[in-house]
């Protein structure tokens, strides 16, 4: 059966990823992920409450996963839609990797998606 974490903030997302027994097959992370303290630093980088990397604290987190877990799929939801900011979230996915405008996809479409690239990586 298919099982689904949920997890609303970073600090518990951050949690599951450095947790060596979490190994999902596919993440599906917002971009604009909310960070509850004014200041985190996170392996190094320094993460505020408004944005992380200038991009929002999914991205941060992505790139943890993806040290983590380079095969597994992620796809990526933004509600973000300036092509500048756009274009930076795509130049830093991995090949396999989607990002998809929040407001377009519909649940079914991302079950599809995920559904796709778990195919694609497998």
């Amino acid at each position: 059966g298919l099982e689904i974490v949920r997890l609303k903030a970073f600090k518990a997302a951050l949690g599951y990823v450095q947790d060596p027994l979490s190994n999902p097959d596919a993440w599906i992370i917002d971009v604009m992920m909310p960070i509850e303290d004014e200041l985190l630093v996170v392996e190094g980088v320094e993460a505020t409450r408004s944005t992380a990397l200038g991009l929002g604290a999914g991205l941060l987190l992505y790139k943890m996963v993806k040290a983590r877990h380079p095969q597994t799929p992620v796809i990526l939801l933004t509600s973000i839609t300036t092509p500048q900011l756009l274009n930076d979230i795509e130049r830093s996915l991995r090949d396999q990797d989607t990002c998809e405008p929040k407001l377009d996809t519909l649940p079914s479409d991302l079950v599809n998606i995920v559904t796709e690239r778990m195919r694609l990586t497998s």
